[in-house]
C-alpha cells in the first residue's frame, strides 16, 4: 500500500496562487510508493484537473451533497464532480461537522451517494478533547465508524479511506502524539476487522491528520497502522509541503 498524502486546503489560495502551486508541483519527482491527493476548493476543481500533469497526485473535492440534484443553492453534486472527472472527495471533516451541523446520518448519505458514483470518499473521524479527557474516544471512534460505513457493502470498502481527525487537535498546533495516533488508527483497524473481516480492514488506508507538518511527519507514518497523512495549513505552500512526497 501506498504512503498516502493528502492536502486539505480548506477555503484557501487565489486562482494565481493555485495555478502557481500546481506549476510547481508538476516539477516535482514523487517517491513512487507515495501518493498525493489534493483536496481543493470547488470553484478551483476543473483547472486543478487541467493543470496537474503528475500522474501519483489526484484532485479532489472538500464536500458533496448527498442528493443528485435539485435546488440547494451552493452545493456540489456527485455528478457535477463526474463531469469534469473528480473522483475524489473528503466527507465529515470535524469542520463540516462543527459549522456545518453535518451529523454520523448525514455523512453515511454522502458515502453511499460518493460510492454510487464511483467516487472515492476519504471519511474523517474523530473526537472532541472533552470526550478523550472522559476516556470516550474509542466509543466516539466505533459510532462515527459503523454510521458512516452504514450499508457499505464490502467490496465499496476497498474504494473508502478514514481519516482520523482528533478535533482537539486540527488548527490547533497541537497534535497527537505518535502513540495516540497509532492507538486510535490501530482500534479503527480493528473495529473495521469487526465489521468486514481482518483481510479487508488491512487494505483499508487510515491518515492521521491533525496539525501535521515536516517535524512530526517521519514519526507519524511509521506507525503500524498509519498509512498516511492528511495535512491542513502545512499544504498550503507547496515548497514545504512537497517535502513529505519525497
Amino acid at each position: 500500500m501506498k504512503t498516502i498524502i493528502a492536502g486539505n486546503w480548506k477555503m484557501n489560495l487565489t486562482n494565481d496562487e493555485v495555478n502557481d502551486y500546481l506549476n510547481s508541483l508538476n516539477k516535482i519527482k514523487i517517491n513512487n510508493d507515495k501518493e498525493v491527493k489534493l483536496f481543493v476548493p470547488s470553484i478551483y476543481l476543473a483547472s486543478a484537473k487541467s493543470l496537474n500533469t503528475n500522474n501519483n497526485v489526484s484532485i479532489g473535492c472538500q464536500n458533496m451533497h448527498q442528493e443528485m440534484q435539485g435546488a440547494f443553492t451552493g452545493e456540489i453534486s456527485a455528478p457535477m464532480l463526474n463531469s469534469i472527472n473528480v473522483d475524489e472527495v473528503l466527507i465529515g471533516h470535524s469542520e463540516r461537522r462543527e459549522y456545518f451541523n453535518e451529523s454520523d446520518v448525514l455523512v453515511n448519505k454522502k458515502v453511499l451517494q460518493a460510492l454510487a458514483n464511483n467516487i472515492k470518499p476519504t471519511i474523517c473521524v474523530g473526537e472532541t478533547l472533552e470526550e478523550r479527557q472522559g476516556n470516550l474516544t474509542n466509543n466516539v471512534l466505533e459510532c462515527q465508524l459503523k454510521e458512516a460505513l452504514k450499508e457499505v457493502n464490502p467490496e465499496s470498502l476497498t474504494a473508502v479511506t478514514i481519516a482520523y481527525e482528533p478535533l482537539w487537535a486540527i488548527g490547533t498546533g497541537e497534535t497527537a502524539t505518535s502513540e495516540q495516533a497509532q492507538e486510535a488508527c490501530s482500534f479503527i483497524r480493528q473495529v473495521l476487522g469487526k465489521m468486514y473481516g481482518d483481510e479487508i480492514a488491512n487494505n483499508v488506508a487510515i491518515l492521521y491528520g491533525g496539525s501535521v507538518n515536516n517535524d512530526n511527519f517521519n514519526e507519524i507514518i511509521e506507525q503500524a497502522d498509519i498509512n498516511g497523512v492528511l495535512v491542513g495549513g502545512a499544504s498550503l505552500k507547496i515548497d514545504t509541503f512537497s517535502e513529505m512526497m519525497k
